[in-house]
């Protein structure tokens, strides 16, 4: 009886131990998936992408209506990573689109990647700024945004202003870490986009403005036609912002000529119109 018993726990612990060894093993190989998130959020929309360690790529765009509807496209790939340069290699999507009534339920469409209205950008490079590192494409805009630019010229905007690193635009960045208060390296920026970034802030003053005011079934309508002193020979691009020393009061340039600039400026732009009159000074940023 006692060696039957010994001979019934010798085979249990065998077992247990087998068990612990297999389940080690298995633990060993599996190989953990590491994944780089960079990101975009912004009001009602947003991108999204996840690089995973095992060269499978994960992106989203999404955007929602203020009353209700939107879209989540979801796009799956791999991707090659060679120094700077990122290639996504879109291979499926699957697109979810929410009806008007939130307890509607959604539409869900899962394809092959290759409709042109669904496409997204696929070369990046891994601009680096301090801990934080900027994905960016020269690529213009797709889709549903009207808005005719690149990564690099947002960028620029924002850099121009002095709003990044703290406030980003609408551009892919590992969010989850600080830059540090160090000079951006401009080598890193594509000679073709590299004059967008002003290495000092640029001054303008307002030589010409003009206010006018349409009348209209739903009350008047009031904008300023403004001429600055500043053209394409200092540098100055469509889209660059300028303000005043508090802020209250910015514009953004619409047409470009050699020594002077253009734009329209409206009530929500500025706190008070005197800062629209001709000699007003504005700057790229104040320091």
């Amino acid at each position: 009886m006692y060696k039957s018993i010994l001979l019934i726990l010798s085979i249990f612990f065998i077992s247990c131990s087998n068990t612990k060894n297999k389940s080690t093993e298995n633990i060993a190989n599996t190989k953990k998936i590491d994944t780089l998130k960079y990101s975009y959020r912004g009001f009602n929309n947003g991108l999204i992408l996840n690089l995973l360690s095992n060269e499978n790529f994960e992106y989203q765009e999404y955007f929602y209506g203020c009353l209700g509807g939107g879209e989540r496209k979801k796009v799956f790939g791999t991707y090659k990573f060679d120094k700077t340069n990122l290639t996504l290699i879109p291979s499926k999507i699957k697109l979810i689109t929410y009806p008007m009534v939130r307890n509607d339920k959604p539409d869900t469409l899962k394809i092959d990647y290759g409709v042109d209205s669904l496409k997204i950008k696929t070369q990046y490079t891994i601009i680096t700024w301090g801990n934080a590192n900027y994905v960016l494409t020269e690529q213009f805009d797709v889709g549903w945004n009207t808005d005719k630019k690149n990564d690099y010229m947002r960028f620029s905007e924002n850099y121009n202003s002095g709003a990044e690193p703290e406030r980003s635009g609408r551009y892919l960045k590992d969010r989850q870490k600080d830059t540090l208060n160090v000079p951006l390296d401009l080598n890193q920026i594509p000679k073709k986009w590299r004059k967008l970034f002003l290495k000092n802030p640029l001054s303008a003053k307002i030589i010409s403005s003009s206010k006018k005011i349409i009348s209209g079934e739903n009350g008047e309508f009031i904008y300023w036609i403004l001429e600055i002193d500043k053209g394409t020979k200092d540098n100055v691009s469509k889209g660059m912002i300028f303000q005043t020393e508090s802020g209250d009061c910015f514009f953004e340039i619409d047409s470009i000529g050699v020594n002077r600039s253009f734009t329209k400026a409206f009530p929500y732009m500025c706190s008070d119109e005197n800062d629209l009159s001709i000699g007003a000074v504005f700057q790229t940023k104040w320091e």
